[in-house]
């Protein structure tokens, strides 16, 4: 997990976690989480998701989580963040083509997104992002 450790100002901003396997995706949403001034958290799978969001509990904002992380899926994650925080923003990633739509988390947006429109899914998360924090 990390924190941008070349901005040593990312611990004063709004810190979104991001956990995600695919290094295309986590990049494309690191980057509008950036856009929109605030702080990326970066997992890998979903453990070590887990236990960023037990480190940064009073900071964390929202969670843009892969539905298909490593060690826990994204929807094992949203799950245990909604019970800690319930009105915590979540939004679960899926490619088109993948096989469980419809396995949602009623408390978590689920983007489905074409593998190869990593910019449109950025551009979109921009979006969803300013809508759930104005």
């Amino acid at each position: 997990m990390s924190l941008s450790p070349d901005d040593p100002f990312a611990h004063e901003r709004p810190i979104v976690l991001i956990a995600s396997a695919d290094g295309p995706t986590r990049i494309a949403v690191a980057r509008a989480v950036a856009r929109l001034g605030m702080t990326a958290l970066i997992a890998l799978d979903g453990e070590t998701a887990m236990s960023a969001a037990r480190d940064h509990d009073q900071t964390i904002i929202g969670a843009v989580l892969d539905a298909y992380l490593p060690t826990l899926s994204g929807w094992e994650v949203a799950r245990a963040l909604h019970s800690a925080v319930a009105d915590l923003p979540l939004i679960v990633l899926e490619r088109e083509g993948d096989r469980s739509h419809g396995r949602g988390h009623d408390h978590a947006y689920t983007v489905i997104f074409p593998a190869d429109d990593l910019s449109g899914l950025a551009d979109y998360l921009g979006c969803l992002a300013e809508s759930l924090v104005a």
